[in-house]
């Protein structure tokens, strides 16, 4: 969040963003699923166009474009057009490295994540992810039924492979236990536009509704490298995966302070109960306090809590007050949650 008054002057230029959608039939049922990711252009001025790849259900990746308007209010309140769902708009917030945000206010039925970066300007690589990254998934390939999601560690060399290949994680297919897997090197590509892949080889006995998170996963590489967004677009895989440098040491819980923007999806299968979030968080010395506008199954409302925390030296730790693991980046203006829940400083 930023002290002086933002407008629509605020947001200019390229960004990169992934999107996933979920519309259900007013019960636990899903009868829309949408992932998109591209290019968005803002103009400053509350006009924005769009250039990507969208999946829908299973069907194989086919281009989606368009154009849509915005409104940034003072503070950083941000609507804009959603660019899957006709008649909506997200609810997002614009932070200094990331733009969040959910359609809370499209109705009962559609739950959503939308997160954008600026896209860079100067040339990257290889190089440009180095170090230690912790990475959180969350995905449903196939079918809905297929939910999974991971929050692990994994080290880049600078040169496209990654020394670590564990993953932890749960999935519904393996009754939502907590479990490691470890599967062949993970490797990884950046080109000079800041896109690139990730690939997670397949183990010996898995597939890719088994295994935590398999198979290429297109990304969108921050200027500094120091956070990528993405996910697969395979026709059928949904979903995103999101990544922030890790601290190699030092961190405290005082490295997680000041004002952030958050915004989440929580798919409860076996409940029937589905939740997009926009939020606001300040991270003081007695924990997160979150104000989050939350758009349940079962309605749609305001809550404000406290969620505390413990943050080992590299960044990562548990609530302490809640469930979830609360991964902070080592350039303090970016953090995940393996609840799948994004901050954006």
């Amino acid at each position: 969040m930023s002290a002086q008054p933002l407008t629509n002057a605020s947001l200019n230029g390229n960004y990169y963003f992934r999107h996933i959608l979920l519309v259900t039939n007013g019960g636990s049922g899903i009868s829309d699923t949408r992932t998109s990711a591209g290019t968005i252009t803002f103009n400053g001025s509350g006009g924005f166009t769009y250039t990507a790849q969208q999946l829908i259900s299973s069907a194989p990746p086919a281009a989606l474009s368009g154009s849509g308007t915005y409104t940034v209010k003072s503070g950083g309140f941000l609507t804009l057009t959603n660019p899957q769902r006709a008649g909506a708009t997200i609810n997002a917030r614009l932070g200094t490295g990331a733009i969040v945000g959910a359609s809370t206010e499209a109705g009962a039925t559609v739950f959503d994540l939308f997160i954008a970066i600026p896209a860079p300007s100067a040339n990257l690589s290889n190089s440009t992810l180095s170090g230690p990254y912790y990475v959180s998934s969350l995905e449903y390939p196939g079918h809905i039924s297929n939910v999974r999601n991971t929050n692990f560690k994994i080290t880049a060399n600078g040169a496209g492979a990654f020394n670590e290949a564990s993953l932890y994680g749960q999935a519904r297919s393996a009754n939502n236990h907590l479990t490691t897997q470890v599967i062949p090197t993970i490797t990884y590509s950046v080109r000079g536009n800041g896109t690139g892949w990730l690939n997670f080889p397949l183990a010996s006995g898995q597939n890719e509704v088994t295994q935590l998170i398999a198979g290429a996963k297109d990304i969108f590489v921050s200027a500094d490298g120091n956070y990528f967004i993405g996910g697969s677009m395979t026709g059928g895989s949904h979903g995103i995966v999101i990544g922030v440098k890790a601290f190699t040491s030092g961190a405290t819980n005082a490295s997680l302070s000041g004002f952030y923007y958050g915004a989440g999806l929580r798919l409860d299968i076996d409940r029937g109960r589905f939740t997009s979030t926009s939020s606001t968080v300040n991270a003081t010395s007695l924990g997160a306090v979150f104000g989050k506008r939350i758009r349940q199954s079962d309605g749609l409302f305001d809550a404000s809590t406290l969620s505390t925390y413990s943050l080992n030296a590299n960044g990562s730790g548990p609530f302490t007050s809640t469930t979830g693991t609360l991964n902070v980046s080592a350039s303090g203006t970016r953090s995940e949650e393996h609840t799948s829940e994004l901050q954006s400083h």
